[in-house]
This record gives structure tokens, C-alpha cells and sequence, in this order.
């Protein structure tokens, strides 16, 4: 795991800040103090624990929602470690073949297990992506 130095919280917090303008910086503060105190915990306990590649995803997912307002530290963190469902957001055309229903199928189990893993494996879940009541 990478370690959140405040060094790298300040760079990140400026890309953040880069990315939204002043949305940014008036729905979450400054970040960081003058004398290099962390003032937004809440942002720095999100991403603690997050890798390099994973700030990345999350930073170009940001980017992809087209979205003026920025996120709050629980999208940010739930963006960077859930995975791209980049081919799977599409409607493809019924299977016809065999060959094909397997496909099909063998898509439907990965994308479940996608979900179990994100409910079960993810740090403060909280049921967005669906709720088992």
C-alpha cells in the first residue's frame, strides 16, 4: 500500500481542487492548515489505504461523469475500488449459439460476483449498490 504522506494529501487535494475549481474547495475546505495539518479527516481516512492506481481510476472516473459537483469522499472511495463495468453497460443481442449462451452466462456470474465482493469485501459499505431487504 502506498503511504498518505500530507505531502501527497496536498497534491491530491490541488487535483481535486484542479478538477472542480472553487465547488471543490467550498463543499470540502482547504485540506490542509499552513503549518501542514491535515483540516479534512473525514477525506483523509477515505482514502488512506487507497493505491496510487486506484486514485488514478478514481480521478478518471471523476473526470468520465462529466459532473460539476464534486464528490463526497464516499463516491470518491467507491469509485476508485469498484471496477469499470466497461463492456458489461451495453445491451448485447440475445445469445443464440450455445457457445454464446455460455458467454452470456459466464458474464452473468462474473458481474454477481463483482456485487458479493463489493458488498462484502468493501470498508463502511452501505448498501448502494443494493440492499438485501
Amino acid at each position: 500500500m502506498d503511504e498518505w504522506t500530507p505531502a501527497k494529501f496536498r497534491l491530491f487535494w490541488r487535483r481535486m481542487g484542479e478538477l472542480y475549481g472553487r465547488a471543490w474547495y467550498a463543499k470540502h475546505g482547504s485540506g490542509l492548515a499552513m503549518d501542514g495539518t491535515i483540516t479534512n479527516k473525514e477525506w483523509y481516512e477515505m482514502i488512506t489505504g487507497l493505491t496510487v492506481e486506484q486514485t488514478k481510476k478514481a480521478l478518471d472516473k471523476c473526470r468520465a461523469a462529466n459532473e460539476t459537483a464534486p464528490p463526497s469522499a464516499l463516491t470518491f472511495r467507491a469509485r476508485a475500488k469498484l471496477p469499470s463495468l466497461t463492456g458489461y453497460d451495453r445491451p448485447k443481442p440475445r445469445p443464440r449459439t450455445e457457445s454464446q449462451k455460455r458467454e452470456a452466462k459466464t458474464a452473468v456470474e462474473k458481474m454477481k460476483e463483482i456485487l458479493i465482493n463489493a458488498k462484502t469485501k468493501t470498508p463502511n459499505y452501505s448498501g448502494a449498490l443494493y440492499r438485501d431487504e
